[in-house]
Parts: structure tokens; sequence; C-alpha cells
């Protein structure tokens, strides 16, 4: 069913035909496409968020690159994916451990903290 749901243009269909692919079959390319697929119009918050997760670590075709991975979790930190808001803070946390000037760490501890903070306050409704 959700083949055919993903065939007819599901967005969800098709992220979870993504994570079908990326987790079971661990063809990893086909689920970063069906992410892809899915994150096109902006409006899939698990597709972007697994996208999101694809520039972090750097998987399939998606280069690591930590701010297409912000920006994925922003979008669907938009749309109210609580899971999307925890990796952007977590994201931030990372970035901070490895700044080179206390600023640059201030501001993603800061952005760490805020994140969190959003994330808990959504969780708890």
């Amino acid at each position: 069913m959700f083949e055919k749901a993903a065939q007819l243009g599901n967005e969800n269909a098709i992220n979870f035909m993504g994570a079908y692919h990326y987790n079971v079959k661990r063809d990893v390319q086909r689920g970063v496409d069906c992410f892809r697929r899915a994150a096109r119009s902006q409006n899939c918050a698990r597709a972007l968020n697994n996208l999101g997760i694809c520039f972090e670590k750097g998987y399939g075709d998606c280069q690591q690159d930590f701010n297409q991975a912000l920006d994925k979790y922003e979008k669907s930190s938009k749309l109210g994916f609580v899971p999307a808001m925890v990796n952007r803070a977590y994201l931030h946390f990372k970035m901070a451990n490895c700044a080179d000037s206390e600023l640059d760490k201030s501001d993603q501890f800061f952005d760490c903290a805020n994140w969190t903070k959003l994330a808990l306050s959504k969780n708890s409704e």
C-alpha cells in the first residue's frame, strides 16, 4: 500500500519507502533519493529531517555538510517536527565542540540550548 501511495505521489509514503530502502534493504542511495523526492515540496517534515540526517552524516550522495543539515532540520522544525528540533540542537552542540573561537562556541551552545528548549516545550504539549 505504501508503494502504491508513493507511486501516486504521496510524500509521506515516498518518505516511508525511503526509510524502508535505507533501513531494511540497506540501499542507502535509494533511500536518499526517496527522501529528496518526498522533501521536494518542503512540506514533508519527516523527509526533510531524514534528508538532514543524510547531510549531517554524509550518507549516499549527500556529502557531509552541516549547513545543509541545519537548513533541512530548520525547515522540518518549522513544520513542528520535534525530532528535527532535537537533531538541530545536537548538531549545534557538536559544532560548538569543534568551533575554533570562543565566540563561535558560545553561539553554537546558545543555539543548542534554544532548540532543546523549543523541542522540550513542544514535546510537553
